[in-house]
């Protein structure tokens, strides 16, 4: 084989959408260095390092929406990873039920968190995969290969995904599975107080504010002069 044989393709729209897959290429290398970098001393840290189960929901929504952007202009093929998702998903399911029921941590214990983190994202993707499927069948071919319904679609499936992590996220198993690292606040030590008692000066009352009601004792009044 010879190198003329070889398809390489030179115009200008190969050139252009290399450019562009590069520079975004090079764009989320830099935005990940730059939000994953440790705290120092003058600078706080990344917002990976700060939020990173709600990175992880959306760096995996985002592979979804592109992907199924990606999918709906395909054509529709045999895939064997349908059933394999679907038993992969029952499998999970039935494992969860076991450790909740034949053990004694129940919720508590790491392989139910586990288990319910990986049937949370397995079986959202698989139906959602039923449903762009089903989807697709039902467009016609011009809509199918419309630029604005597909990013529409893609992103309603980013939607989708991003909405599942974050309610799994925030409202699941303790906070997550795999992605709660079971840090716990120590509660600050209660210092009780002494009561304090402040003296009165009674050349401090004002006067009209005194307590008429206190009964009022006179001394009597002697009259012998001598005393």
């Amino acid at each position: 084989m010879t190198t003329q044989s070889l398809p390489i393709s030179k115009t200008r729209k190969d050139i252009v959408i290399s450019v562009i897959v590069a520079s975004l290429i090079v764009a989320a290398a830099a935005l990940t260095v730059y939000y994953s970098r440790p705290a120092t001393a003058g600078h706080n840290p990344g917002l990976i390092m700060r939020q990173p189960r709600m990175t992880f929901v959306f760096v995996y929504a985002a592979m979804v929406g592109v992907t199924c952007f990606v999918f709906l202009k395909r054509e529709a093929t045999g895939y064997i990873s349908r059933p394999l998702a679907w038993g992969a998903s029952i499998v999970m399911g039935i494992g969860l039920a076991a450790v909740y029921f034949l053990t004694d941590d129940k919720t508590k214990g790491w392989s139910f968190k586990v288990l319910a983190f990986a049937l949370t994202f397995t079986l959202s993707a698989t139906i959602l995969c039923e449903i762009i499927i089903f989807y697709r069948k039902k467009m016609s071919e011009n809509s199918r290969q419309n630029i604005f319904h597909r990013i529409a679609f893609g992103l309603v499936c980013f939607a989708f995904i991003a909405a599942t992590g974050y309610f799994y996220c925030e409202k699941g198993i303790s906070g997550g599975a795999i992605l709660d690292y079971g840090v716990k606040a120590t509660p600050s030590p209660q210092i009780p107080s002494t009561p304090t008692s402040v003296p009165t000066d009674p050349s401090l009352t004002i006067p009209g504010l005194t307590d008429t009601t206190a009964p009022v004792t006179t001394a009597p009044v002697s009259s012998n002069p001598a005393e």
